[in-house]
């Protein structure tokens, strides 16, 4: 296994997580406050409501992590392709492992790596 089949995969990792993956969460957690009409700014909330924000934020991250990148692994491997790739994040190892899984699953479902 080579340098590539590890750093495109964690470059496609660290890609979704950027552009897709913390905006929608952003945008699921501003939803939310907006429906219990909490006030935007953070600076002007008692800690414990910081706290309970930053863990509706991890929630909502961590479930779009592991659908989005889910998803992205499926079709990787249904194309041929299985992924390897590390974050430094816990909170992204439960979408880095299912991208992985699901990567592997769709290779097994084609029958193979691409060659």
């Amino acid at each position: 296994m080579g340098f590539w089949n590890i750093a495109i995969p964690t470059g496609i990792l660290w890609f979704l997580n950027g552009v897709v993956i913390t905006p929608i969460a952003e945008w699921l957690t501003s939803r939310k406050l907006a429906l219990a009409n909490v006030p935007e700014n953070i600076e002007g909330m008692a800690e414990e409501t910081r706290e309970e924000l930053k863990k509706t934020f991890t929630a909502y991250y961590i479930l779009m992590d592991v659908l989005v990148l889910g998803i992205a692994g499926l079709i990787g491997g249904l194309l041929g392709y299985y992924f390897l790739g590390f974050s430094l994040s816990v909170r992204d190892w439960p979408g880095m492992i299912v991208f992985i899984a699901a990567s592997f699953l769709g290779v097994a479902v084609v029958g193979g790596p691409k060659v």
